[in-house]
């Protein structure tokens, strides 16, 4: 559906340069090659010439679509990926604040402080990019940095209980485990969009369907 445009400039091009040869043929077989024939083949000659001129710009413009949503979609899969990894460290966290001798060993602030800035760190630098793909990459960083600092606030105050060789009490501890399942949540929300993102891409040669949002359009009167 989106090539009926290029499929209609090819064939009113090509008419135009047939006809345009057409008359050259026929001035030069009443007349001879003269002035009049050569104007017409300089004619066709010049239709085809800005027609292959158009032709090539829309293939370079196509082209450079493709690579936009190639590196879009990269993007994305950066984000996706910093998402899982902020999962895993979370997971981590809760796998070691359930460990039995965690009171016992060494205290994993340190470890702890690292793994959440790592990942925050990524995900910041996510978050304030302006060349996403879709603006909900944005939102989906952001959403996930705020989940880390949140995970480092609670994340300290089990780490009181730990280092006085106590247990944290359950419902804080349940209230660590509980952020594997919130980034669980924020990386499927990622899917689903992409899913649309990717379609809608598809339907539309690359491009966002930005002349379909009636919203902004010009009432009529």
């Amino acid at each position: 559906m989106r090539d009926r445009g290029a499929i209609a400039f090819l064939v009113i091009s090509f008419v135009l340069v047939a006809f345009a040869v057409m008359i050259a043929a026929l001035i030069v077989a009443r007349d001879g090659f003269g002035t009049n024939s050569a104007a017409w083949v300089q004619a066709g000659g010049s239709v085809a010439a800005i027609a292959g001129a158009v032709w090539l710009f829309r293939g370079e413009t196509k082209r450079r679509r493709r690579e936009r949503r190639a590196q879009g979609e990269e993007v994305a899969w950066a984000v996706r990926f910093a998402l899982t990894n902020a999962q895993l460290e979370a997971r981590t966290i809760v796998l070691e604040l359930f460990d039995k001798s965690a009171a016992k060993s060494e205290s994993p602030r340190r470890h702890w402080q690292l793994r959440i800035d790592n990942c925050r760190n990524v995900l910041d630098v996510f978050a304030k990019r302006l060349d996403h793909i879709h603006p909900m990459l944005n939102h989906l960083a952001s959403n996930g940095a705020l989940l880390l600092r949140e995970l480092e606030m609670d994340a300290r105050n089990a780490l009181e209980f730990i280092e006085r060789g106590e247990r944290p009490p359950m419902d804080m501890a349940g209230d660590i485990a509980r952020y594997e399942g919130h980034f669980a949540q924020l990386i499927e929300q990622l899917n689903a969009r992409m899913r649309g993102v990717v379609k809608s891409l598809d339907e539309n040669g690359d491009m966002p369907p930005s002349q379909r949002f009636d919203v902004w359009k010009i009432p009529d009167g």
